[in-house]
């Protein structure tokens, strides 16, 4: 349990402290946006597969009793979080965790930002939040509990980080047609986004890693994820 504890206390401590604005600051100057992004997820990557290893390996308790049904959660879910995580590293959307600018339209922004501004916290909401359920063991569903606790606290951090940067006006103008709330935008329910290239190669390289998890499962986790038919 010792090691489940320290590798806790590290990937959140860790993401704290990254965040601290004079350290960012500091990494981007020093690696610049884009290199900084890149390590920064390199190292959550490698933290997390720690992470879940010492969850495995650490005893366990029963908290409650597992249902075969309870498979049908993260199956819905998973294909729309895995789109959101990989859609949220191919659209241009300059307000959430990857800033990228270019081709952001904020009167017609992409799809996926007008879903919400986060789809990469909320990709990690949905990953965590539907494996609750089927892991009902301590220490195992305590860890995917604080990861869906983690993810929705930062909606506003990031957004008040953003706002910071661009400035009051600049983010009004940029979010218009935006949510943090998953699909509590305006702009989505009256059709003012776009599909674009970007959102289409964000669904496909979705698609793509929910297979590769889904048959990756049982060989890394020993469990097979289908569902009851």
């Amino acid at each position: 349990m010792l090691e489940f504890w320290t590798a806790f206390s590290l990937f959140f401590l860790s993401h704290a402290v990254l965040a601290r604005r004079g350290l960012r600051r500091f990494l981007t100057q020093w690696l610049g946006e884009k290199n900084y992004l890149i390590v920064y997820s390199i190292l959550s990557l490698a933290q997390l597969a720690w992470l879940i290893e010492a969850a495995r390996d650490a005893p366990r308790l029963t908290l409650w009793l597992w249902r075969h049904e309870f498979y049908w959660l993260p199956n819905i879910l998973m294909p729309l979080a895995c789109i959101l995580l990989m859609a949220g590293f191919t659209v241009p959307n300059p307000l959430s965790i990857t800033p990228w600018t270019k081709g952001f339209s904020p009167v017609k922004p992409d799809l996926i930002v007008a879903i919400t501004r986060h789809p990469i916290l909320w990709g990690f909401f949905l990953w965590s939040f539907s494996h609750i359920l089927p892991n009902g063991e301590y220490p195992i569903a305590l860890l995917f509990f604080a990861f869906a606790v983690f993810s929705l606290l930062g909606l506003p951090l990031v957004d008040r980080k953003r706002r910071r940067q661009l400035g009051d006006q600049e983010w009004k103008k940029l979010s218009e047609n935006t949510s943090a709330i998953f699909l509590a935008s305006a702009g989505f329910w009256q059709g003012r986004f776009a599909i674009t290239r970007q959102s289409l190669t964000g669904i496909i390289l979705g698609l793509a890693l929910y297979a590769a998890l889904y048959w990756l499962h049982e060989i890394f986790f020993s469990i097979r994820p289908s569902p009851p038919f």
